[in-house]
């Protein structure tokens, strides 16, 4: 079967297209309630990603990452054609995922207590931590990893009366509010619409001192800035998942959940997984 792949790039700002500039705009007005079955029916699977250059990207003209190649692995096993639209603002991919403007939210979201009164996570697909970003002292080479050591912040209490930028709408924010609540060290936190690696783009260029992020999407982009520090955790590992809606996806639950379960265990899982998060060359 010959794929059409449909993919709407987002731009910061103008995040969605119109409906009457988007073939989006065509599914039905109850499309909430599509099912697998009728997703089966209109022949297309309609998905929302994360425009990073892990998780989906344009290389050489060409559309790559992680969750692309995942999410054409499972429109080829459904047998159906695959539309992707990007955005990094989670609060907003939430409300198309609700609003049934997309079937599918595949981004990694972690998934929280607070998410799951909203939405069904699938299977984990991934887990990481949430670390801090932060620039290394100037002339930092020509210190003693000892001294080094003592000038970085190692430890989440430290960033008392300092401000950590976090994106807009995830879960790093809630994390860190409630770190600040229940150890009563204040620390200012501030949300802005940009995703994890704008914020690492800011903290190596000097233009914020810190940044929270996961560290998956910290690793991939470090080697870009030598002079930042990504070793400081400030959460336990959490398990990262896609998002489908609440009500009226059981079928899509269940054949979601069965295909990561068999695919997660292949081959060519872990070729995927090397190729963007242990290898950040294409």
């Amino acid at each position: 079967m010959t794929k059409k792949l449909l993919v709407l790039l987002a731009i910061i700002g103008i995040l969605f297209l119109s409906c009457s500039e988007n073939p989006a705009g065509e599914i039905k007005k109850n499309s909430e309630l599509f099912d697998l079955d009728s997703i089966r029916t209109r022949g297309r699977l309609i998905v929302i990603t994360d425009f990073n250059s892990a998780n989906y990207f344009l290389y050489k003209g060409e559309p790559m990452g992680f969750h692309y190649e995942l999410l054409e692995a499972f429109s080829d096993h459904l047998g159906i054609d695959l539309e992707i639209l990007t955005g990094n603002s989670v609060e907003a991919a939430f409300a198309m995922l609700n609003k049934g403007q997309v079937d599918l939210l595949a981004m990694g979201l972690t998934v929280t207590p607070s998410r799951s009164r909203n939405v069904r996570f699938t299977e984990s697909l991934d887990s990481t931590r949430m670390i801090l970003v932060q620039r290394k002292p100037n002339r930092w080479r020509s210190l003693t990893a000892a001294d080094l050591e003592k000038r970085l912040v190692r430890n989440p209490l430290e960033l008392s009366h300092k401000t950590v930028y976090v994106q807009k709408g995830s879960s790093h924010a809630e994390y860190l509010k409630a770190l600040s609540e229940e150890s009563g060290e204040p620390m200012t936190i501030v949300e802005v619409p940009f995703e994890g690696e704008s914020l690492i783009d800011l903290v190596g260029k000097g233009e914020i001192e810190f940044a929270a992020c996961d560290e998956n999407i910290a690793m991939v982009n470090s080697a870009r800035f030598p002079d930042i520090d990504i070793e400081t955790g400030l959460s336990s590992h959490q398990n990262l998942a896609w998002a489908i809606r609440k009500s009226n996806s059981d079928q899509l639950e269940n054949e979601l959940n069965h295909w990561i379960k068999t695919f997660r265990e292949t081959q060519t899982f872990a070729i995927l997984y090397s190729k963007y998060f242990r290898n950040s060359n294409p």
